[in-house]
């Protein structure tokens, strides 16, 4: 693929995979805002003096081409971030006008609505030494003290340049990492490390009880790395560190069928501990399409094989509990085979895309608003099967990625629990020009090979439409559904939220929508009406009702709304209604 600007998406990688990207991005929230959690991230974005192309170093260059991905939250962005070896001016370490912000200003204060998770300190060694600090070996202050929070004047020093930052950042910013893949620093002890997170902690949560603090993600280039850096974590915890720790953080670069076994050790050291109940986070996944024996390449590395990567890796990594996911990296740093990080991106270093860019647009799509993810085969006869559930509007879809080991090469598999009787397949591969392909299958003869398959049910989606009547409690009761209105799997549920605890309620249902005024809201089903019986609403003001699905019912819809009682509603009318569905029905 070539694509050297951003408006040349729509003509390069397909109608198909921009309208899964033009969705995606429809859904972010406005400028300025920070989701509750973070699902979809890039790491180590360029702009500005760090970019490596001028052609995309703008903030208004970049942004929405982020945005077109489906990509939420960016981390580490180089040379806008909030490292002290960048924004620190000198002078005390308490006082604002100390620090130069600006940089980070324009990342954390973008207005494409895109989050930032800052690092503090420092993202690197390196990067820290070519700033000035004496080594890569330890994390010091820009005065060259070790960050050794035990001494009161660098307790002082970390203290003031934390409450400065989060203090600029109040309302803008909620999750702040505390350094990068500490465990590197070889002569930086698990104990001072326990130590900085504690008083970082204090801080952050003194200006904002709602900051929280995500531990530096343990490295992992190579497997046995990762597991390392997982020791090293563990002596951390043993060390008191858990406590301050709201989030953990890993990176995993080695190949994806080592990658499933790397975390399943990771989280169980964690559960050891009590902290298996926090979030997880994999803020570096990655791949290279530049095939090289140099670490963390691989000599398969191929365009083919890194976009096939992001599926295998997320799918793994979130199979294991990961909640966050941020590839590392969107545009590559060179095309030279010998460089450690070359070849990682999502665009080379010349601005054009390569098959990757759709296949993170198109699980940014259909998989980033993951509600669960259950493994149903974890390399089992050379097969990898993970079942997804989705959040769709105020619904709950259900999809499927599947793919066989390389050794096993092509494999047969049945999908027992398809909700339809035909599914709809995209391989998740592109092809040169990156349009993606879609076909219909028989669930029970599904073809696998080693690049991964996005398996969905062969039946319309049902429809959210209109908004339900504000109740006495300030609150929009909502229809939404689970399930399919199909006749194969026949396990459609309608669900009420947000309505009045312990009231009755009716279910009706009708052909067509409407849009008519009623008892203060609105009728959203056309008459003729038919009613599904009464029920009485839970004490959260919650009810599920099955839609029992008959042949008769296939190839048709019908649309659904709840009428409950509000006997307090200001209105007098004593009417509640909630928004509406319409279902689609289906073999």
């Amino acid at each position: 693929m070539n694509m050297t600007h951003p408006k040349a998406i729509l003509r390069i990688i397909g109608r198909p995979a921009m309208k899964f990207l033009c969705a995606v991005s429809l859904a972010l929230p406005g400028a300025g805002a920070q989701e509750a959690e973070s699902r979809m991230g890039l790491n180590f974005v360029r702009f500005g003096g760090a970019s490596v192309n001028t052609d995309w170093d703008e903030i208004d260059e970049v942004m929405p081409d982020l945005l077109d991905l489906g990509c939420r939250t960016i981390r580490q962005v180089a040379g806008a971030d909030v490292s002290w070896w960048e924004t620190y001016q000198g002078g005390a370490y308490d006082d604002p006008a100390s620090y130069d912000f600006s940089s980070p200003d324009q990342a954390i204060r973008n207005n494409y609505g895109i989050a930032m998770v800052p690092t503090l300190f420092q993202i690197g060694g390196d990067m820290a030494v070519m700033a000035g600090a004496p080594d890569a070996t330890r994390l010091y202050t820009p005065d060259g003290d070790v960050l050794d929070v035990s001494l009161p004047a660098v307790e002082a020093k970390v203290r003031g340049y934390v409450r400065v930052t989060a203090e600029r950042y109040l309302g803008e910013v909620h999750y702040w990492e505390i350094a990068n893949e500490v465990g590197a620093y070889g002569s930086y002890s698990s104990v001072l490390y326990a130590d900085l997170l504690g008083v970082c902690a204090d801080e952050l949560k003194s200006v904002d009880p709602t900051n929280q603090v995500v531990v530096g993600g343990i490295a992992g280039t190579v497997d046995q790395v990762f597991y390392n850096h997982t020791d090293w974590l563990e002596s951390v915890l043993n060390a008191g560190g858990g406590s301050a720790i709201d989030i953990h953080n890993c990176h995993y670069y080695d190949t994806w069928d080592l990658q499933h076994s790397a975390m399943g050790y990771l989280t169980a050291m964690l559960a050891s501990h009590g902290e298996g109940g926090k979030p997880l986070w994999a803020t570096e996944l990655g791949s290279s399409y530049l095939p090289s024996s140099v670490a963390p390449h691989t000599p398969t590395g191929s365009e083919e094989e890194q976009a096939a990567d992001v599926f295998r890796k997320f799918t793994v990594a979130v199979g294991n509990g990961v909640r966050a996911l941020y590839w590392h990296t969107w545009f590559s740093s060179s095309e030279s085979p010998n460089y450690t990080w070359s070849g990682f991106g999502l665009r080379k270093s010349t601005g054009d895309s390569v098959r990757s860019y759709v296949t993170y647009g198109l699980y940014a799509s259909k998989l980033s608003d993951v509600l669960s993810c259950t493994a149903i085969s974890t390399g089992t006869g050379g097969l990898w099967v993970y079942r997804f559930e989705i959040a769709e509007g105020p619904g709950v879809v259900r999809r499927w990625v599947a793919w066989c080991g390389d050794a096993t090469g092509t494999a047969s598999y049945s999908l027992t629990e398809a909700e339809t009787a035909t599914v709809l397949v995209t391989e998740v591969v592109p092809d040169a020009a990156g349009n993606l392909t879609t076909s219909t299958f028989d669930p029970a003869a599904l073809i696998l090979t080693p690049h991964p398959i996005l398996i969905e049910g062969d039946c319309q989606l049902p429809e959210a439409y209109g908004a339900g009547k504000v109740t006495s409690l300030g609150t929009e009761p909502v229809l939404g559904w689970s399930g399919t209105a199909s006749l194969t799997a026949n396990n459609l549920e309608l669900t009420t939220s947000s309505a009045i605890p312990g009231q009755f309620a009716l279910m009706f249902h009708g052909d067509n929508r409407a849009s008519t005024p009623l008892f203060g809201g609105t009728l959203l089903v056309a008459p003729p009406l038919v009613r599904m019986g009464v029920v009485v609403l839970d004490g959260d003001g919650a009810v599920s009702q099955a839609v029992p699905v008959d042949a008769a019912l296939i190839g048709g819809s019908w649309c659904f709304q709840m009428w409950f009682r509000d006997p307090t509603h200001p209105d007098g009318t004593g009417v509640g209604l909630t928004s509406a569905v319409e279902a689609f029905f289906c073999l």
